[in-house]
């Protein structure tokens, strides 16, 4: 898991925005894009650029087939977290602080 970096506070309270130049260069090399954030305050953020009714469809069909990856992976360690049983050996990216 990504820590805070030390100047968290400061960043925090010049309300950081998503760089706008960082989505015009995705958009510069791609067919369109969606981009889910997470910003200082803990609200979701999302920016896209669908270029097509095609490019939106496959992209919706990759965001629902990774979210409900993302939900059986979390799911699975909660249960076990609650159960105790660590994972450790088998989802060495999960952070059991």
């Amino acid at each position: 898991m990504k820590r805070l970096p030390k100047n968290y506070k400061d960043i925090k309270l010049n309300k950081f925005k998503f760089p706008m130049g960082l989505l015009k260069s995705v958009d510069e090399c791609s067919n369109g894009f969606v981009l889910f954030a997470i910003n200082l305050e803990g609200d979701i953020e999302v920016f896209n650029n669908l270029t097509n009714s095609v490019a939106a469809t496959a992209i919706a069909n990759k965001a629902v087939a990774f979210g409900s990856s993302i939900l059986q992976i979390e799911g699975q360690n909660t249960f076990n977290d609650l159960t105790g049983q660590n994972g450790d050996d088998d989802c060495p990216h999960h952070d059991h602080d």
